[in-house]
Order: C-alpha cells, then structure tokens, then sequence
C-alpha cells in the first residue's frame, strides 16, 4: 500500500529568529526539550536542533535542524545545550553574532566555534540560567 505522509513543520521559522536555543544529543529525553523552549522564551528566541534530534530521534521537525544538511541560521544570538559541534552543524551556525555553548564534554568541538563556552551539565546550567534571566528581566 503506497500512503502520502505530509512533513511535521514547526511554526516558526528559525532562520529569521534573533536567538536560538539548539538542542544537541546531551540532551536525555523529548520531553527535556521543555527547558530549551523556556529558555528560548526568555531571550525571544526559536529552538532548533542538531541532525541526530531531528532526523534520527525525530524528536523534532527536519525544518529545524541547523547544518550543513539542514539550515543555516544568522542569530544575535546562538546557544548550544548539549551539541557536541561537529563541523557539519557549526556550518549552520556560522553567521550567529554570538555563539554561546554548554557541554559537560571541555573537549567537544563546540568550543573551538563559542564566544562563550561553559563546561558543565546541561540540566545544571540551564535552569539557573533561566533563574538569572528571570530576576534580570523582573527588575
């Protein structure tokens, strides 16, 4: 039986968003992708992800994978939770103003491309820095 499957595509396109927050194989389950979405929130920004989220774990729209095979984005601001940096997705993330990563991993490639690099756990560093964005922006 031969059956038309229309694409999953998300409502935002993250080629045109100001910041993106790309979520990479630290991170542990779908549903994490949560605190990925709150931090994209507070910054005014999208989420997309790496090749292995979207195309292997389908956790995301193909339209939101950032690389070589995917999009290239052009943000004011970019950040990294838990993407290892391999030159096929760095490709993607060249023309961000900043690029900002964290990975529990000092030596993922990721941070030969960051401007700013924090080394330490995703589901340690996320949620403290929505904690800070939330008192700066109540202020």
């Amino acid at each position: 039986m031969i059956a038309r499957k229309t694409k999953e595509r998300s409502s935002q396109d993250i080629t045109e968003a100001k910041a993106v927050i790309c979520v990479g194989r630290g991170m542990e389950k779908q549903a994490d992708i949560g605190i990925a979405r709150q931090l994209a929130d507070l910054v005014g920004g999208a989420v997309g992800c790496t090749r292995p989220i979207s195309e292997e774990l389908h956790w995301l729209p193909d339209d939101l994978c950032i690389g070589l095979s995917g999009v290239q984005v052009k943000p004011d601001l970019y950040i990294g939770l838990g993407v290892s940096g391999q030159i096929q997705h760095v490709t993607g993330i060249r023309g961000a103003r900043v690029i900002c990563a964290v990975n529990k991993d000092e030596n993922a490639p990721i941070f030969q491309a960051a401007d700013l690099g924090i080394v330490g756990d995703l589901y340690d560093v996320t949620p403290k820095l929505i904690e800070e964005l939330l008192k700066a922006t109540s202020r």
